[in-house]
């Protein structure tokens, strides 16, 4: 009989050290993120912005995160995983403070570029640190709670900000936000201590190049498996609410499908850690790639709510499996040297890979009738689940286990 008492101890126990220095930092930053992705372009408009400047706030983010991504890798390389998050963090209390302050729509579009900017040294900072810090067995549990601290931040980061920025505006949002950032930072500053013998000093064209080289296999097949699930995440977010637009269902309706969907997804991270930690990658990995490529097949054919909460279902479960994979992989096959660069390289990969599938399911919704675009979405998310398992390897070495050797 299972002693669920003993593995809840055991549990937390062994994530007290990532708590403090990991998942508490997470949920302060994570909250106030995901808070910032409703009240950025609401604070755009409220300055005399336009729905197009407004939209395109959260947009230039995301921009700034992949021009960033590659010199965030060169810069960590450098200055090490503390210097990079603790800098990292707090810059970002420094830019809260200015959105606090200010009164165009130019200003909060510049500093949403800088965001991004921030945003990149920061995650590529943590992904060192943990490829650093953990083994390979604890590292899954730690990615997993990791991305399952996202999800719960996604969820709860939106209600608080919006609750705060009617009842006080959003200036004072911007600075009580700011207040939060700063304790993040402190956490980050004290608590955190990385490997100084990992820095390196190579030039930057020359040290991304040897990378790039040398770990070829890597990116061309885990990482090429990792841009095909960031992929197939984000086409699952954008075709979701467009069939059921498209089958007459309400805005409410669609909206619990959604967040039932979400659930799913949130039970299952912590169960897909352990499963990745202890059987590989490629036991969360591979069912998933198969499941998200099956569900968004079935998309083509949803007709009613039931059969559409039934896929949504399909695709939370796909999602909640493959918890913090990119992350795993891009941690797992990081080289001893020059891994700055390489976790800058992996992040462009997934950032791009995030990018790719609304663009997928946008052109092929544009050139074929719905039902055709949503099945060619599909059947090229089935191909990509081929080449993941082909390209998520076995695991052979104990000591330094690399998913794609």
């Amino acid at each position: 009989m299972v002693n669920f008492s003993r593995i809840i101890r055991e549990g937390l126990h062994e994530h007290r050290e990532p708590f403090i220095s990991i998942y508490l930092p997470l949920l302060l930053i994570g909250t106030i993120t995901y808070s910032s992705f409703l009240i950025l372009p609401l604070a755009v408009l409220d300055s005399g912005g336009s729905a197009s400047q407004a939209a395109a706030v959260l947009g230039l983010k995301g921009f700034g995160m992949m021009m960033f991504d590659i010199p965030a890798g060169f810069i960590v390389s450098r200055i090490g995983a503390k210097a990079a998050m603790s800098g990292a963090s707090f810059l970002l209390f420094i830019l809260f403070i200015l959105y606090g302050f200010a009164d165009s729509p130019f200003v909060f579009l510049s500093l949403a570029l800088l965001h991004g900017f921030i945003s990149a040294l920061f995650l590529v900072g943590r992904m060192l640190y943990i490829s650093d810090k953990y083994n390979f067995d604890f590292r899954g549990r730690v990615i997993a709670m990791l991305a399952g601290g996202l999800r719960l931040t996604a969820l709860i980061g939106p209600i608080i900000g919006g609750i705060f920025a009617e009842a006080i505006g959003f200036e004072k949002t911007f600075l009580i936000s700011s207040f939060f950032l700063l304790i993040a930072f402190y956490i980050v500053f004290t608590k955190i201590n990385d490997d100084e013998q990992n820095r390196v000093k190579t030039n930057f064209y020359s040290s991304y190049v040897k990378v790039a080289v040398d770990n070829s296999k890597v990116f061309l097949t885990a990482g090429l498996a990792s841009v095909i699930f960031m992929l197939m995440r984000a086409a699952r977010i954008v075709l979701i609410p467009l069939v059921g637009d498209h089958i007459g269902l309400s805005v409410t309706s669609i909206g619990f499908i959604v967040s039932l969907s979400a659930a799913i997804d949130l039970i299952l991270f912590y169960p897909a850690g352990v499963i990745m930690g202890r059987f590989g990658r490629r036991a969360g990995a591979i069912p998933s790639a198969l499941l998200f490529a099956f569900g968004l097949i079935s998309l083509a054919f949803v007709d009613d709510y039931l059969s559409l909460c039934l896929v949504a279902i399909v695709l939370g479960v796909a999602n909640g499996l493959s918890t913090g994979i990119t992350m795993m992989l891009g941690t797992d096959n990081a080289p001893s040297k020059n891994k700055g660069e390489f976790l800058g390289i992996w992040r462009l990969m997934t950032d791009g890979g995030s990018s790719l599938g609304p663009i997928l399911a946008s052109f092929s919704l544009a050139i074929f009738p719905f039902n055709a675009g949503l099945l060619i979405v599909g059947v090229a998310c089935g191909f990509g689940a081929i080449f993941v398992f082909f390209g998520v390897q076995k695991n052979t070495d104990p000591y330094r286990v690399k998913d794609n050797v």
